[in-house]
C-alpha cells in the first residue's frame, strides 16, 4: 500500500492544514484547514496542490460595512464565527434600529425574517402569527364579521350577559384590545340594542376603513 505524505502543517495561500479527515467516497484524501481570517475549510489533496483551495471563501466575501439590511446596519466584520456543519463562516457586527448590537452571517442578513436583532425578531414573529390568525390593527376580523356567540355564552347574543344578583342584562364590547362597558338594562332587548349600536360605531366603521384601503 502506498504511503502518502501528510500535509499537516503545510500552508496553501491563506490556508494552514491542521488535521486529516476521512477520505471522500471516491477515495480522495480530505484535510481540515484553518484560514488566516479565522475560518475553516475542508479541501482535498488535489485541490490544495493545484492551487484551487487557497482560502475559506473570505476573499469572495465583499465588505458589507455601512450597508443596511432590513432593520440592521452593518458596523463591520467581527471575530465571531457561525457554524455551518464542518465549516464556519464569518459574522458581521450589526446594529438594529432598536439600538441592540447583534451578529449575523451574510445569508441571515439578506433574509427579511432574520435581518433584525433577536428581540425585534420575536416581536416580528408574534406579529406575523397574529396576522396569519386574521388580526389587523389588533382586531381579529373573523370575530367581528361573525357575530355567532361562543359556546359559553347563554344570552344568545355576543357581549350580552345576565347578572343574576341585580336581575339585569349587562352589555359590553371588545375592540382593539379594549373592553367598552355599555351599561346594564332591565330588558334584554335594550342591552342588545346598545350592543348593536356599538357594533355599528366600532366594527362597521373599522371594516369600511379596511375596505377603502383594499384590505
Amino acid at each position: 500500500m502506498r504511503n502518502y505524505p501528510s500535509l499537516i502543517g503545510n500552508r496553501y495561500g491563506k490556508l494552514l492544514v491542521v488535521e486529516q479527515l476521512a477520505s471522500s467516497a471516491s477515495g480522495q484524501r480530505r484535510w481540515l484547514c484553518k484560514c488566516d481570517c479565522g475560518g475553516t475549510h475542508i479541501a482535498t489533496t488535489g485541490n490544495l496542490n493545484r492551487g484551487r483551495s487557497t482560502n475559506c471563501g473570505c476573499k469572495k466575501s465583499p465588505d458589507l460595512t455601512g450597508k443596511v439590511f432590513g432593520r440592521l446596519t452593518v458596523l463591520g466584520r467581527s471575530d465571531k464565527r457561525n457554524s455551518r456543519g464542518a465549516r464556519t463562516t464569518p459574522m458581521w457586527r450589526c446594529q438594529c434600529e432598536c439600538g441592540n448590537i447583534t451578529y449575523k452571517a451574510t445569508d441571515t442578513l439578506t433574509n427579511p425574517d432574520l435581518s433584525m436583532c433577536s428581540k425585534c425578531a420575536a416581536i416580528y414573529a408574534a406579529s406575523k402569527a397574529r396576522e396569519s390568525a386574521g388580526f389587523i390593527e389588533g382586531t381579529q376580523l373573523s370575530k367581528i364579521r361573525d357575530m355567532t356567540p361562543s359556546a359559553a355564552n347563554t344570552s344568545g347574543y355576543r357581549g350580552i350577559y345576565y347578572e343574576s344578583r341585580f336581575d339585569r342584562w349587562r352589555a359590553e364590547i371588545r375592540f382593539q384590545n379594549k373592553r367598552y362597558y355599555l351599561g346594564v338594562y332591565k330588558n334584554k332587548d335594550d342591552a342588545i340594542k346598545a350592543r348593536r349600536k356599538a357594533e355599528e360605531d366600532l366594527y362597521e366603521t373599522f371594516l369600511e376603513h379596511l375596505e377603502s384601503q383594499g384590505k
